[in-house]
């Protein structure tokens, strides 16, 4: 009796606490109480009764099933919430990601578009054609635009041809509006692109700290078709190879840094100003210029040979009966060959010259 009034009193306390099931733990205990209290008193014949006990323990138990039905209840109940609740929110987020994709799918097109317009604009700034049938030039961006630019001047003098060939450090847009700026400076050079070295110098001026960090290989040369000679001047770029009866060679020179690294001031005070350097070219011989992305592609078999291998040991010379043309396309051939496909690292430009 006295541990059931404990219990009591601790229910009591529950239920003035609010606690989830005091009440009916509590009303569930009472009937047990009353009917154990039954059974004593009849046992004692106080009372003239059945005994009631199991049916009071089958109460309480009843009861607590109850209270853990309902508590499992609750709990399918609040999992339903968060199950609906969630399925909500990730019908949401997924409607929020779909117009997401939607608006990434509409910059994308929007980006291809101006790209697009922008590979246009870089082939209007490019030849279209050879000015002369001893010269033919290809040219291929890595990307929709690129950095490579090629260009050929022409003078009073009609029989007079320049070549101009330069690549910008970097690659797609920022490395193609460089190239447009190239282009621009050239056609305002006047005077100054009589002579190789005055036109760097000029472009070297105008480029600096214009470039974003970016820097730019060129070289520049005049050739006189009448006398064989060949003016040119080379601001960090790949020297062009010249491969005649044979032999393969480099059209060496004395060569400057690279156009927007340093001011022309600077450049002098360390011998690196640009200087014109002029040769009577042997005739029947060829001339390749290039950007690196030629010569530094690698082989599909072997990431550590490079283009330039294949061309100085044999290529040159295998083609060097071709026309301009033909060479230009052979060598292309054998280059996509040598990679194993046809998309490159680097933008590739060529340029090939016949010394009639």
């Amino acid at each position: 009796i006295f541990a059931c009034l404990y219990v009591f009193y601790i229910l009591v306390k529950a239920m003035i606490h609010r606690q989830e099931g005091a009440k009916i733990v509590f009303c569930g205990f009472a009937i047990m109480f009353a009917t154990v209290i039954n059974d004593i008193l009849s046992v004692n014949n106080i009372i003239h009764t059945i005994q009631l006990s199991s049916f009071g323990v089958f109460s309480f138990i009843l009861l607590q099933s109850l209270i853990s039905f309902n508590k499992l209840a609750k709990t399918y109940k609040k999992i339903e919430d968060l199950s609906h609740n969630l399925e909500i929110k990730v019908n949401m987020r997924t409607k929020e990601l779909e117009q997401e994709k939607e608006l990434l799918h509409a910059r994308n097109r929007t980006i291809e578009n101006e790209l697009m317009i922008a590979r246009k604009i870089q082939l209007q700034i490019i030849p279209k054609q050879s000015p002369m049938e001893y010269i033919h030039a290809f040219y291929k961006p890595m990307d929709k635009v690129g950095g490579d630019f090629y260009d050929f001047l022409k003078y009073r003098n009609p029989d007079k041809i320049g070549i101009f060939l330069s690549d910008v450090s970097g690659h797609g847009v920022p490395a193609a509006f460089i190239t447009s700026m190239v282009k621009t400076s050239i056609l305002q050079a006047g005077a100054d692109r009589e002579d190789p070295a005055n036109l760097l110098s000029r472009l070297n001026e105008l480029l600096l700290n214009q470039t974003g960090g970016n820097f730019v290989t060129a070289f520049y040369g005049i050739y006189n078709p009448a006398t064989r000679e060949f003016i040119f001047s080379n601001s960090g770029h790949n020297p062009p190879f010249i491969f005649s009866s044979g032999t393969v060679k480099t059209l060496t020179g004395k060569k400057s840094m690279a156009l927007a690294i340093m001011n022309n001031e600077e450049l002098a005070l360390y011998n690196k100003a640009c200087s014109n350097t002029a040769v009577i070219l042997e005739k029947g011989s060829k001339l390749l210029f290039y950007t690196d992305g030629l010569t530094e592609t690698v082989s599909a078999n072997n990431r550590n040979w490079y283009f330039e291998h294949s061309l100085v040991n044999g290529l040159l010379n295998k083609y060097s009966g071709n026309s301009t043309k033909d060479f230009i396309s052979n060598i292309y051939r054998e280059l996509v060959e040598f990679h194993g496909s046809d998309s490159f690292e680097d933008d590739i430009c060529m340029i090939c010259m016949e010394v009639e």
